[in-house]
């Protein structure tokens, strides 16, 4: 069974997203300027599972900061 690097590896990138965000949720600095990186790496759908993950996962903390940046994407 042949494997596509390109989705794994998208894929992979996505889950680095996640972790990543989570460690520096602490900081909104550091938040905003991790999900400007990854919006500009990532494909444009993987940009739109990113922005319903972080709204589900920090939009009560981050909604603001999440929708500026995520506008600010498109």
């Amino acid at each position: 069974m042949h494997v596509n690097s390109t989705s794994s590896s998208t894929t992979d990138l996505l889950n680095y997203a996640k972790l990543i965000l989570s460690k520096v949720s602490f900081d909104e600095h550091l938040f905003r300027r991790e999900i400007r990186k990854f919006l500009t790496e990532l494909k444009p759908e993987d940009c739109g599972l990113l922005k319903n993950w972080c709204l589900q996962e920090f939009g009560h903390t981050y909604q603001l900061v999440l929708l500026e940046e995520f506008a600010e994407h498109r």
